[in-house]
């Protein structure tokens, strides 16, 4: 059993004569490259080796490549960026200003090893006034124990900025070239620490347009915590979630689906505003789908057809939590959600829409009815999917064992932007083999200024004596007085 002194002493056993070297260089290369990489270990005193030809097309930027030996091949391989930039590799003493390696014009890209302690690599670049680039080191979540500090100066080493920290323990920064000429990088180790697997790669690209899409976890303190990140529709039901997308480098609004639907499952969801980056999606399986499951990524497409801007889904797995602060010591990222039409459930909802707006700083009872299947009488739980801006909906409410119907109290703030959204109502109940999710449809709330205002006038009055009050109404853009007592 762990204990206080013992417990924050994590670690992975790996057991097997396969090859275990700590460090890859360089860490990328190239699309359909063709170069030599190198395996050095901290523990091993010779690097293994291996010249490879690099994929053609690489949609994932953090492909993995493995070491392999007469012993046999690593299990878990190198993250490695496939990035269609010049490739430069460090020069031995590049350790000063002056003795620099020298790289082309940016975009470029910059390899090394900080291979002793207290050392810096510096590197040099042209570029002309005006340019603006991001600046990436990689080091950590490429699988380097290196705690890069990064900086960005003129060609003597006068710095101009730098960074720690930005990414993680990764540095990053952007820039705007002041003038036409010749320009220095420097990174070290934040302890000044250092030795054969301390790898980097430092990449210099234009910032570029993209969206990344996900599904938001539904317990946000929790990384390790999967649920309802499978997309899981009963036949002849609904099932409904958030899509989320994050721009960058752009705004306007999304599309949002998936990449491929099983058949028999259809889906209903508006654009994402472009303010946002959540839009409530409701997925609809037929009575008549196959039960089935599959892999498909989750697209955003801008809905300005001149806009074309690529989108990349991140589904973050963690498999190992540690402490401080639940941090994440062994993770999967995969590019594709996992989608199922699952079996019959006994229960369904439906909202009945509202026929009139909530108006700003009013109310409403918004009703949600169960349909629910010869003798199936549990208790059926409903949250708001999705909150729209300047509202607030009730957190949960309950459809009691065998009643049909509940509310959600919902109000709209005085200042609510007038205007229609579209949410859904998840729901949840044991359907006798465990918790079963579904949704009601996609409807409309409006939000909108009330059909009349009162506005008080201060009043005054002698104590003791009985006076007039007098208010402005307002209704439909008109005003009248009105005389109250």
């Amino acid at each position: 059993m762990p204990t206080a002194a013992t417990a924050p002493c994590q670690y992975r056993l790996h057991v097997g004569n396969f090859p275990r070297p700590t460090a890859i260089v360089p860490a990328g290369g190239k699309p359909g490259e063709e170069l030599e990489v190198t395996f050095p270990s901290a523990t091993r005193p010779a690097p293994s080796s291996r010249r490879l030809k690099l994929p053609a097309n690489m949609d994932d930027p953090y492909w993995r490549l493995h070491c392999q030996t007469p012993d046999g091949i690593m299990p878990t391989g190198f993250k490695f960026r496939i990035v269609d930039l010049p490739n430069v590799f460090e020069t031995p003493n590049n350790n000063t200003a002056a003795t620099a390696t020298v790289g082309p014009a940016a975009p470029v890209a910059f390899n090394g090893v900080i291979a002793a302690p207290g050392e810096t690599d510096y590197f040099k670049f042209t570029a002309k006034k005006g340019q603006v680039f991001d600046v990436h080191c990689y080091a950590r979540r490429i699988g380097s124990p290196l705690d890069p500090v990064l900086y960005f100066g003129r060609a003597d080493g006068a710095a101009i900025t730098a960074n720690d920290d930005a990414i993680g323990p990764d540095s990053y920064f952007r820039i705007t070239i002041p003038d036409d000429g010749i320009y220095t990088l420097w990174v070290h180790d934040h302890l000044k620490k250092g030795g054969p697997d301390y790898f980097y790669r430092i990449e210099l690209t234009p910032p570029q347009a993209s969206v990344n899409t996900g599904i938001p976890k539904v317990d946000g303190n929790n990384p390790a915590n999967q649920d309802r990140q499978v997309i899981t529709v009963p036949k002849g039901n609904r099932y409904a979630t958030l899509l989320v997308g994050n721009r960058a480098e752009f705004g306007g609004p999304l599309a949002m689906s998936l990449g491929q639907l099983p058949p028999g499952v259809d889906n209903d969801a508006e654009a994402m505003d472009p303010g946002l980056n959540v839009v409530p999606v409701v997925f609809e399986a037929a009575p008549t789908a196959a039960i089935s499951g599959m892999l498909t990524p989750i697209t955003a497409t801008p809905t300005d057809p001149k806009l074309v801007v690529p989108s990349r889904t991140i589904f973050d797995a963690a498999f190992a939590l540690g402490q401080p602060g639940q941090t994440v010591y062994s993770r999967h990222v995969v590019e594709k959600n996992a989608f199922a039409v699952t079996d019959i459930c006994p229960y369904s909802i439906d909202v009945i829409e509202p026929k009139v707006p909530v108006v700003q700083n009013g109310s409403f009872n918004l009703r949600i009815v169960a349909k629910r299947a010869p003798g199936f009488k549990g208790a059926i739980t409903v949250f708001p999917l999705w909150t729209p801006p300047g509202m607030g909906i009730a957190s949960a409410a309950t459809i009691a064992p065998e009643a049909t119907e509940t509310t959600l109290a919902m109000n709209a703030a005085p200042n609510a932007v007038p205007r229609k959204w579209k949410t859904a109502v998840t729901a949840v109940s044991d359907a006798g083999k465990g918790p079963v999710w579904v949704s009601s449809q996609l409807f409309t709330i409006e939000i909108a200024p009330p059909p009349i205002t009162l506005t008080m006038e201060r009043p005054a009055v002698e104590q003791g004596q009985v006076t007039q009050l007098f208010c402005k109404v307002g209704r439909d853009g008109a005003r009248s007085r009105a005389r109250r007592r």
